[in-house]
Parts: structure tokens; sequence; C-alpha cells
């Protein structure tokens, strides 16, 4: 969900990522209409570029009733344990193919987080930058002539 909404973000486009904690439909419409009041938000406070980056908001809704997604926090990122391993199966013609292993447990699920706050029956809003640089390690690549010419 994430990667299409980063792909805007590479060209400079703000973008919402929404999921569902939970599989299934049962409850879509209602995650559907508290997602069109998170962009009815996001529109009355557009998301600017701030020191020219732009936003991407990572938006986790959980499974309740449209009366019970009324709460919302303003998260980071929690972190996860190791993805389970990727499990290879055959198709019908006999060729491999490849599932991606089941998600790792929530690791880092202390207040603040989004999984904490999914935890509490709130909606988690984690705005998000791509500069993937590793600042610390830039730096001390510098510092270790890593810099020549």
């Amino acid at each position: 969900t994430v990667a299409a909404a980063i792909e805007g973000v590479m060209f400079g486009i703000p973008g919402i990522a929404f999921s569902q904690v939970d599989r299934g439909w049962a409850q879509i419409d209602d995650a559907a209409k508290a997602a069109r009041d998170i962009v009815t938000q996001a529109l009355q406070e557009p998301m600017e570029r701030v020191d020219g980056i732009a936003t991407l908001l990572n938006v986790n809704i959980p499974n309740g009733h449209y009366e019970q997604l009324k709460r919302w926090r303003v998260t980071r990122l929690g972190t996860r344990h190791h993805s389970q391993p990727v499990i290879v199966q055959q198709n019908p013609r006999g060729e491999n193919i490849y599932w991606i292993g089941p998600a790792g447990e929530a690791r880092d699920i202390s207040p603040g987080t989004d999984f904490h706050a999914i935890n509490e029956g709130c909606i988690s809003i984690t705005p998000m930058q791509l500069d993937l640089t590793h600042h610390a390690r830039q730096a001390s690549m510098r510092a270790s002539g890593w810099d020549r010419g």
C-alpha cells in the first residue's frame, strides 16, 4: 500500500496510503468513510512540502463501525520482528511460485507508535518522508576518508 504512495512522493507529490488492519471486507465501507474524513482533513490543511520534502501519510485503520473510528492519533512507526520466511509452492503447471511469509510480530508497541494507537482502537496516521540516507554513517564515512577527489 505504501509503495504506491511512495511513487508519487518520489516525484514531489504528497500521498496518503490507507490500510485496514484486519483482512476482509466485512467493514470496508466503514473504513472508506473514515478514509474520506482523513482526506477531507488533509485537503483543509494541505501537506505542503517541508524543507523541499513531500510528505506521505501512512494511515492504518482498525476494524470497527464508522462510529468507532472517530479517534485518530498522529504516530511514529513501530517496529516488527523479522517476517517469516518466503513460502515456496508450485502452480498447476509445476512452476515455483513464492509467497511472502507473514509479517513478524510487533516489537515496539510503546505509546506514540502506530501499533499502540491501533491497539487502543484509534486510527494511526504516521507522516513519513523518503530520505533513506543514513546520515550518521555518511558523516563517519566522510571523516574516515571515503570522499576522494
